[in-house]
């Protein structure tokens, strides 16, 4: 789980790549891309879905392609 968070707060989209969801990957990678990664916003975001995901696996939980960690709870949360 924190090697697939660090990994995204280095690269988003290398966490997603790591616990497999390799679509989702290079759409979150491409979103960096065209926004110059919001100063490291994105990379933030990634890195928090990426850490979701993968302690969804980690509990033995299938995941989707483009199934979400706990970014939409927090996006909820705050907004």
């Amino acid at each position: 789980m924190l090697f697939a968070f660090g990994l995204s707060l280095f690269l988003p989209g290398a966490g997603q790549w790591f616990v497999g969801q390799r679509k989702k990957a290079g759409l979150v990678l491409l979103a960096a891309v065209a926004t110059l990664s919001c100063c490291g916003l994105i990379n933030l975001l990634s890195a928090i879905d990426a850490a979701g995901i993968a302690r969804k696996i980690n509990a033995g939980r299938r995941i989707g392609p483009y199934e979400s960690g706990q970014l939409i709870t927090l996006l909820d949360a705050l907004g």
